[in-house]
């Protein structure tokens, strides 16, 4: 995916970064009986690869794929009230992300950096006033 927008003042287009190579996205929701629906979306975030500039340094950051998967069902109590169930985050994303800082043309510091996340688990009583 490659993004940019133009500068109102200066006129200029300026590139976006931090912005994946790709992400696929898939869903579906399925209604059986009337009454109950569910469905599940999984999604998938390619790698991003960003590098900034300064007067005399260089750095590159590198974040490691993502995957993310969310059920929910949904059941239709009467016509005012429904109870949702939802499972977010069912493959625990974890987010890895390095960064490479150069000085000059030499290599000055290296950051690893890991972001793990849990699932979430909701039921919801929802009701129409």
């Amino acid at each position: 995916m490659d993004g940019e927008i133009e500068d109102n003042i200066t006129g200029k287009t300026i590139p976006v970064s931090e912005m994946p190579d790709y992400v696929y996205n898939i869903g579906f929701e399925h209604e059986f009986y009337s009454s109950y629906k569910w469905g599940m979306n999984y999604n998938y975030t390619s790698k991003i690869t960003d590098v900034s500039y300064s007067e005399n340094e260089k750095s590159y950051e590198y974040t490691k794929p993502e995957k993310r998967l969310d059920l929910f069902v949904n059941a239709k109590l009467n016509n005012m009230h429904s109870i949702n169930f939802s499972a977010n985050n069912l493959l625990k994303l974890k987010k890895e992300t390095k960064e490479v800082s150069y000085k000059d043309g030499i290599k000055d510091e290296i950051q690893y950096e890991t972001r793990r996340t849990q699932r979430v688990f909701m039921l919801t009583l929802v009701s129409k006033f």
